[in-house]
């Protein structure tokens, strides 16, 4: 992971609506909290939290580019090239990720 090897200390936090699978396929040695309590009227927490951390690794979405935008702290954002399907649309994501942000391709 790019942000353990930039950074000694950190907490790694994942925020997901599919909480079971992120469990099984992510390296948990690295994960200190799967976020999976804020539900359906309460998505607004895992925001709000999202939005307190420093760095973020964020996921094709809105709602997790969101919650690195709204952040105040300076620190290292990464979203992925693969937006959407490239297969089905080819988009310019420079549009949606600001220049600041680092652009992930996994190829």
């Amino acid at each position: 992971n790019m942000l353990t090897h930039k950074y000694s200390e950190l907490s790694v936090f994942v925020f997901s609506d599919d909480i079971a699978w992120a469990k099984e396929n992510l390296r948990q040695q690295q994960i200190t909290k799967f976020i999976d309590h804020n539900c359906g009227l309460n998505n607004w927490k895992d925001m709000a939290l999202m939005s307190s951390c420093q760095h973020h690794i964020i996921a094709n979405s809105s709602f997790s580019w969101w919650g690195a935008w709204l952040s105040t702290k300076e620190g290292t954002k990464c979203a992925p090239y693969a937006w959407f399907n490239p297969l089905k649309v080819q988009f310019n994501i420079t549009d949606i990720v600001p220049d600041e942000w680092d652009i992930i391709n996994y190829d």
